[in-house]
């Protein structure tokens, strides 16, 4: 049986972790499009993690 694969996951951008109940937006803290987290950015430098395709936006607008 072959070994499973580890994959890590890094944020975008560098920034501050805030729990959605301190975001100012009402989509976001009373999830409604689910649970998640917000990152504060602190720097203008959005990288791509991976590689990929974005092909699920969400129909309320928000990321």
């Amino acid at each position: 049986m072959a070994t499973p694969q580890q994959l890590q996951l890094h944020a975008p951008l560098s920034g501050v972790l805030v729990p959605l109940d301190l975001v100012p937006d009402p989509v976001f803290f009373s999830r409604v499009i689910g649970d998640g987290l917000c990152i504060d950015p602190t720097s203008t430098t959005l990288c791509a993690p991976l590689a990929g395709v974005v092909s699920n936006v969400q129909a309320s607008g928000h990321a």
